[in-house]
């Protein structure tokens, strides 16, 4: 049940972080990381020790450790607020393509280099491939970040597992432009922060960000 509650409330923090609430955008990346934390210090309660039944010095150990690794967790997924974009590969959809918009990021700068400079001539199918590749590898180096101190500060936590969820950030965002290819003005009748393709891509990555958060532990 943990792993449903993990992946819904991961698809709204990660919802909430892309939207324009008025606050500034770096405030909404700063709450939403604190909330993947929330959610990871939920899942990894069991493994926190601080029933001090000892002398006075190793209580003083347990109840240190204890908020080391709650500090840690919360500076970890504050380090997921301020990591590079991914607006360059987050339109995948033929509908989207035709807009103006950058092709790469400073985690990207290879793409270029491998299919050549992108062209509106390509195939749909080779857009597709571009973007979720580019998609897949900030997906990537963003979970290689955050599971340094987490498996630093967790026993038994499954990196090699939770790195190869964050590749699968290219594949949540294509599967969201199948439920719409509008960028803004589609599924009216929705609130506003469920209505493009992107939203839905971000509803699906957060909740695989979640999920992958439980799932290694």
């Amino acid at each position: 049940m943990i792993e449903v509650w993990a992946a819904l409330f991961g698809a709204l923090l990660y919802r909430f972080r892309g939207h324009n609430w008025g606050i500034g955008t770096q405030a909404n990346r700063v709450i939403a990381a604190h909330g993947f934390g929330l959610i990871f210090l939920c899942a990894s309660m069991d493994r926190l020790n601080i029933a001090c039944t000892g002398s006075a010095p190793a209580c003083a150990v347990v109840i240190w450790w204890a908020y080391a690794l709650i500090a840690a967790v919360f500076s970890t997924f504050c380090w997921l607020s301020f990591m590079p974009g991914h607006g360059a590969h987050q339109r995948m959809h033929k509908q989207v393509y035709d807009q103006h918009f950058e092709t790469t990021e400073a985690l990207t700068f290879w793409l270029p280099q491998l299919f050549g400079p992108w062209r509106q001539s390509w195939d749909d199918s080779l857009k597709h491939t571009y973007q979720m590749l580019g998609m897949s590898f900030i997906g990537l180096v963003r979970h290689a970040l955050m599971a340094v101190p987490l498996a630093a500060f967790t026993n038994g936590f499954d990196w090699k597992l939770f790195l190869c969820m964050g590749l699968l950030h290219g594949p949540a965002y294509f599967i969201g432009w199948r439920v719409t290819d509008d960028w803004h003005k589609a599924w009216k009748k929705w609130p506003l922060p469920f209505r493009s393709g992107n939203d839905f891509g971000e509803l699906l990555t957060g909740a695989l960000i979640g999920l992958s958060l439980v799932v290694s532990l």
